[in-house]
């Protein structure tokens, strides 16, 4: 599963991803991919950093 989200577009996936985290294996692992202008620009980077 390939999740993609930039800025604040990332708030509405952190649902997404801590549903199919609970079902990790049925979908091979999961891959976020972020971006933000700046690295304080980025939300949740300490749960960013939990997840990886």
């Amino acid at each position: 599963m390939l999740i993609v989200g930039g800025g604040v577009g990332l708030a509405p996936l952190r649902s997404l991803f801590l549903t199919l985290v609970h079902d990790i294996e049925r979908y091979n692992g999961i891959t976020v991919c972020f971006g933000a202008r700046s690295p304080e620009d980025l939300i949740y980077k300490e749960q960013l950093k939990e997840w990886s």
